[in-house]
């Protein structure tokens, strides 16, 4: 079991760019986590004073080996 925690940026267009691993498991579990975040559908983009901006997210992605 281990979790890599991934850094990345929603663009105003709910696009994802710039992913990277801040805390890796082991490097084939560290590149499915980018790999499923770039494949991800368009993510709803942050909001400040009611305009889209660009947001910086955190994510934790879990795996489980059985």
């Amino acid at each position: 079991d281990g979790t890599v925690l991934v850094h990345f940026v929603i663009n105003t267009d709910g696009s994802i760019q710039d992913v990277e691993v801040v805390r890796g498991v082991h490097p084939v579990l560290n590149q499915e986590a980018i790999r499923v975040i770039r494949n991800s559908p368009k993510w709803i983009p942050g909001k400040h004073q009611g305009r889209q901006v660009r947001t910086r997210m955190t994510m934790p992605i879990k795996f489980k080996l059985d």
